[in-house]
């Protein structure tokens, strides 16, 4: 309410009179103003307090006009100057602030505007909270400062919903079973554990490969020969081998290692270092001996033709028959072996019967003496 009475000059106004023309507001302007106040500052508008006039402040002073809403606490002139500039907002700024307290970050000393994208509409995008569980890591923010929903040490599985490490594609559940390998699981396979490349060649395996770091490695140990250093297949012919072609028994009925690639086992190969030809059991001295190597022991006790007296080159066999002796743990031969056809040819049988001397007086003179020596050399001394 103004004062009627305007004789004086300053247009001041009384005291008693005076109160704030908000409605429900009790406040007097002399107890704000002073009684000093002077009624041509209001210019035209009816006196408000502090609290429901523009708070704009210049150089003439405090503007008196009424706010523009309850939203600001300046007039409609003034607001525009202070108010927030995010769109749709009536706010005011914040002081010295570039946003109003609803659109400022809430984290402590961020200027920022808040992000309606986040997960917190209350901060902004650099300092959104990480998706996984117990993380305090601010979420990955891209080239249009839209915050992803995990940090840099989080994502989300490429086969499910599941929140995995950064370093890996997918969880546990979709991961190779492999320590060292970040791919999925083979998806043509939903049973197996492991990816494409470290899975079991062998059509319808789903087990692993039995040596991720070598690079040969195709199998897992089920199918992989058994033979050291070898990572061939095996296992895939009859006799349920655990050995791969090359390595296995050539006997399809046996399942053991072969002497030597492509060979036959021990039990059943030549005895003879570096053969794995089979045995030959109707060799009567050798049976243990493949054909060729019981034919080259056969052929060591005789003398060879053309140099009588003399060994063959390459044979072990001394001027009087060979060196060796017959191996004695066999049965002696049949007497069929002893009476051999004679030679029709005059000189094949001398020749023969002087080779069998000598290889009785050999034996003779192995073989221990049961008699006085002088007695020996006299039954012995006409021939």
């Amino acid at each position: 309410m103004y004062c009627q009475d305007r004789s004086r000059a300053q247009l001041l106004l009384h005291a008693q009179d005076s109160i704030c023309a908000q409605p429900g507001c009790e406040r007097k302007l002399v107890l704000v103003e002073g009684e000093s106040f002077e009624y041509s500052r209001l210019g035209g508008y009816e006196w408000l307090c502090p609290e429901h006039s523009c708070k704009m402040r210049d150089v003439n002073g405090q503007c008196y006009k009424p706010r523009r809403d309850s939203n600001t606490q300046y007039c409609a002139d003034h607001a525009p100057e202070h108010n927030c500039p995010v769109t749709g907002c009536t706010s005011d700024r914040t002081p010295g602030e570039p946003f109003c307290e609803e659109h400022t970050c809430q984290n402590t000393k961020c200027p920022r505007q808040t992000c309606q994208l986040g997960r917190d509409a209350q901060k902004c995008h650099r300092h959104q909270s990480c998706s996984s569980p117990g993380c305090n890591s601010y979420a990955v923010v891209d080239s249009d400062k839209v915050p992803k929903a995990f940090c840099a040490n989080h994502r989300l599985c490429h086969r499910c919903d599941a929140i995995i490490l950064r370093e890996s594609k997918y969880c546990v559940e979709h991961k190779c079973n492999e320590r060292s390998c970040n791919h999925g699981r083979d998806i043509q396979h939903p049973s197996t554990l492991w990816c494409r490349n470290h899975i079991c060649s062998v059509t319808g395996c789903l087990d692993g490969i039995t040596n991720p770091a070598d690079t040969r490695a195709q199998n897992c140990s089920r199918h992989t020969c058994q033979r050291p250093g070898c990572l061939e297949q095996a296992n895939d012919n009859e006799s349920n081998s655990r050995y791969c072609q090359t390595h296995a028994c050539i006997n399809k009925a046996c399942d053991k290692m072969s002497k030597i690639p492509s060979g036959l086992c021990v039990d059943e190969a030549c005895t003879r270092d570096g053969c794995g030809a089979a045995r030959d059991p109707t060799n009567f001295y050798y049976p243990r001996l493949c054909s060729y190597h019981g034919d080259e022991e056969d052929q060591s006790y005789v003398l060879s033709p053309g140099a009588w007296g003399t060994p063959r080159t390459g044979s072990t066999a001394g001027p009087f028959g060979s060196a060796r002796r017959r191996p004695r743990a066999f049965p002696p031969p049949s007497p069929e072996y002893h009476y051999q056809p004679r030679y029709r040819d005059p000189y094949q049988a001398a020749e023969a019967n002087r080779r069998y001397e000598n290889m009785d007086r050999e034996f003779c003179n192995s073989t221990p003496r049961r008699m006085p020596r002088w007695q020996s050399d006299a039954e012995w001394s006409y021939r």
